[in-house]
């Protein structure tokens, strides 16, 4: 375990330091595990969330409604999603990722019917 000196005047400052290190030790994550913020290379990896409407744009029948998130507003999508087959009256969570073209698929996460 700990080895103290012997000496009265090395005891305390010693105790401390190794109780500081200790303690320091078990609360702070070493550097190579504190989160970083992602790169783009690693959210191109790891996709993002999309939202497809239950509806094609209301001019274009190719055109897609689509949010990043569930409570923004629908935003229209004229150049598709690679491997991504669209359905009217579902509403689609997928997981996409950018491409040369647009989007590409990586999964759906879900499919629901529309209200």
């Amino acid at each position: 375990m700990l080895r103290v000196m012997r000496s009265g005047r090395y005891a305390l400052p010693v105790a401390s330091i190794a109780l500081a290190t200790l303690v320091g030790g078990c609360s702070h994550p070493a550097p190579a595990e504190r989160a970083t913020a992602p790169t783009s290379s690693a959210v191109s990896q790891a996709g993002i969330d999309l939202w497809v409407g239950p509806r094609p744009c209301a001019d274009e029948p190719t055109c897609l409604q689509v949010k990043q998130n569930p409570d923004s507003t629908w935003e229209p999508l004229r150049e598709g999603i690679a491997g991504f087959t669209y359905q009217p009256g579902f509403v689609y969570q997928l997981k996409v990722a950018a491409a040369a073209a647009g989007w590409r698929l990586i999964a759906i996460v879900r499919r629901d019917p529309a209200d």
